[in-house]
């Protein structure tokens, strides 16, 4: 069950990130994906930016 939910999750960022490239400058989409083990970054955009971290709560407890 955890791993088909960390597998639903990544897809779910995937599709996010891909919403996020057609946007505009100032509507810029954050994220960060690692393999289940943690070692390896699949994808990440702007994992050097600022953000409002409530905004990652509100997702993760919305899955």
């Amino acid at each position: 069950m955890t791993r088909r939910l960390l597998g639903l999750s990544f897809w779910i960022v995937v599709a996010l990130g891909v919403a996020g490239w057609g946007g505009t400058a100032d509507q810029s989409l954050l994220f960060h994906a690692e393999s289940l083990g943690g070692d390896e970054v699949v994808a990440s955009q702007g994992a050097d930016q600022p953000f409002n971290p409530a905004s990652v709560i509100k997702v993760a407890t919305s899955l």
